[in-house]
């Protein structure tokens, strides 16, 4: 886990957790570590294209593989954000520990309500050292539209780390590429051979990381949520989706309904929940009842809202 090469290509952000910001307590670390996802994703936004539109093309321009499980579903993101969190923390985080979910879902409604809304949706890498646990996941977020994430957009990586001491740092740059890449391996061999050039035997490798935090567990995640249902266009039924989300303890901020638009659908159109801050396992579980019910087509999407105030708790005042 100590290349460079295996976080972010290019971007120096291993051996900035190991050295740089060593004296800082390590608050957050959150990145778009997947440049095959922030591309489809960036495109997506920019033309109002299709999810399976925009992957073809990519695949087309060799950004994504034939099979793109890797990208798509987060297993690429969630080995990186691993990686990251058990340098930043020093504790050991495997992908098991990593909640998982990838980008097939999302619809270009998705990212027109997003941005309507003032979001913008990103694959991101979170990692959280807070009082309840290490919070580690890989999905898509709402972020506010003009946090610095928000703005990295095409095949390119960010990386935002929150330190106690230096506060707010963003490591931006290109995550894959044949240049990019050959920058970070040729760093990494010279980084373990300076010590042989100067005639010094190096030194052992430490022992990885120890389970030294406990882990937050995802149903416990807070935040707030994005959801969208295939409502029947019927007297009665947006009550009852309502009345669903109070019975799970869900709050709602903001409802809006969308018309579908398409010629000869008149019976169902898409309704947006926006929460207020909720339990991950009380909004599963309003998910999981509202999909059962006869006046929901279909639960097309919950995503989470991330606080990205929460992401500076802990900053020592200047």
């Amino acid at each position: 886990i100590k290349c460079e090469a295996s976080c972010g290509g290019g971007i120096p952000i291993v051996s900035t957790l190991e050295h740089d910001l060593v004296g800082n307590k390590i608050l957050t670390i959150a990145g778009i570590l997947n440049g095959t996802t922030n591309y489809i994703l960036s495109r997506m936004d920019a033309e109002g294209a299709d999810y399976a539109d925009v992957l073809a093309d990519a695949q087309a321009k060799g950004y994504a593989e034939a099979d793109p499980s890797a990208d798509v579903d987060g297993f690429d993101a969630a080995s990186k954000t691993a990686i990251l969190a058990s340098i930043g923390f020093g504790t050991r985080v495997t992908t098991d520990d990593v909640y998982q979910q990838g980008i097939r879902t999302i619809g270009a409604e998705d990212i027109a309500q997003a941005r309507e809304l003032g979001y913008t949706i990103k694959l991101l890498g979170i990692a959280r050292n807070t009082d309840a646990g290490v919070d580690v996941r890989v999905h898509p977020t709402l972020i506010p539209a003009d946090h610095m994430l928000a703005k990295v957009n095409g095949a390119m990586n960010a990386v935002y780390v929150v330190g106690d001491a230096v506060g707010e740092t963003m490591f931006y740059g290109a995550g894959a590429g044949s240049f990019p890449t050959a920058s970070a391996v040729v760093g990494d061999i010279l980084s373990l051979s300076e010590q042989i050039s100067r005639g010094v035997a190096p030194l052992p490798e430490i022992e990885p990381y120890g389970h030294n935090l406990a882990f937050k567990p995802m149903d416990e995640l807070q935040t707030k949520y994005y959801v969208r249902l295939k409502v029947a266009d019927r007297v009665g039924a947006l009550s009852e989706t309502v009345d669903i989300f109070a019975k799970h303890n869900i709050s709602i901020s903001l409802i809006n309904q969308v018309e579908d638009g398409k010629p000869g659908v008149s019976d169902a159109c898409s309704v947006i929940f926006l929460t207020h801050r909720a339990l991950e396992k009380d909004v599963q579980a309003a998910a999981a009842e509202l999909a059962s019910v006869d006046c929901v087509a279909e639960v097309a999407n919950v995503l989470r809202i991330e606080d990205v105030e929460a992401w500076t708790e802990g900053v020592m005042a200047n």
